[in-house]
């Protein structure tokens, strides 16, 4: 049976008076479909008479240390440091994380722009005036730049396939890989090129980017930070609704979840034919995505109202 868990820190929606702007808005939830192992936080703090507002998501897997020392954390305090990641290295340093990890991605909302800290695959989508500025780049076997150090590496590969929305109807395969990342001697399979946890074997470096904001002020911004619980039901399809003020973290969550248990038409990655071709089909079979679909973790920010 599926599950629905909201962190306390986001059942409330945070709204911010700003001037020049009616207001923004900063929110999120957490849905636990699988292992409870996706963490959502979200606040809001004064700095010198002016608002900033961040977001934390993280994704976590094998035996849960790393993300329940997450879930435990002050982050208001770690958040409102100007040494927020020295703050988290520091307490996963103090953790046993053998055959543990967790994908991790932090934003901070300031006056002067949009700071994104990312390591993993639970990605970073900002936009202006409705349109998809940047988004992160997952660490995973689809980042090229990624895949070109774990050669150098000499660090072995195991082909996979992942989901691939291609449209409301129909679900594709993409060619992926495991790494088979070798830590204390032995080999730990993992879908992610870096990742947090496992005794620091597995490249545990977040990378960073900032974007300014523009000095006029007239720009409408969002930014969605989620795990790949929200983003692996995602397509293409999708980008309208995902920059618009209708996807807000509940329309969202329910977007994801509804995908996870619904009947899809599977296409073949060889398949040649047109998608309406496809669907016309009369012997077509719908059927489910095996086992029960993943955790969901969505925090939103903007200042569209």
């Amino acid at each position: 049976m599926t599950t629905l868990t909201m962190s306390p820190e986001l059942t409330n929606r945070h709204n911010i008076a700003v001037k020049g702007k009616s207001m923004m808005t900063l929110e999120g939830l957490e849905t636990q479909v699988a292992n409870k192992q996706d963490m959502v936080r979200t606040g809001k703090h004064m700095v010198s008479g002016k608002y900033h507002a961040w977001m934390v998501v993280a994704d976590g897997h094998g035996v849960g240390t790393i993300i329940n020392a997450f879930k435990s954390a002050d982050w208001n305090v770690i958040m409102e440091s100007d040494n927020t990641m020295a703050l988290i290295y520091k307490l996963i340093g103090s953790l046993n994380t053998d055959c543990d990890g967790a994908t991790l991605s932090v934003v901070k909302i300031t006056p002067l722009g949009i700071k994104s800290w990312w390591i993993g695959d639970s990605q970073i989508r900002i936009f202006n005036n409705h349109k998809l500025l940047w988004k992160s780049a997952n660490h995973n076997s689809r980042n090229e730049k990624e895949m070109k150090r774990i050669r150098e590496s000499g660090i072995k590969t195991e082909a996979s396939w992942t989901l691939s929305v291609i449209d409301r109807e129909c679900l594709g395969m993409k060619r992926s890989h495991y790494i088979h990342h070798v830590i204390d001697g032995r080999v730990e399979k993992l879908a992610m090129t870096r990742v947090l946890g496992h005794n620091n074997g597995a490249h545990p470096f977040v990378e960073s980017h900032f974007i300014p904001f523009n000095k006029c002020g007239n720009d409408a911004w969002k930014v969605v930070v989620a795990s790949d619980g929200l983003w692996d039901m995602v397509g293409e399809c999708d980008g309208g609704f995902v920059a618009s003020e209708r996807a807000t973290a509940a329309t969202l969550t329910e977007l994801a979840l509804k995908r996870w248990l619904k009947e899809w038409i599977y296409v073949d990655p060889t398949n040649k034919l047109p998608i309406t071709v496809i669907k016309r089909d009369p012997t077509i079979i719908r059927e489910k995505i095996q086992g029960c679909g993943d955790d969901i973790g969505v925090a939103v920010w903007s200042d569209v109202v």
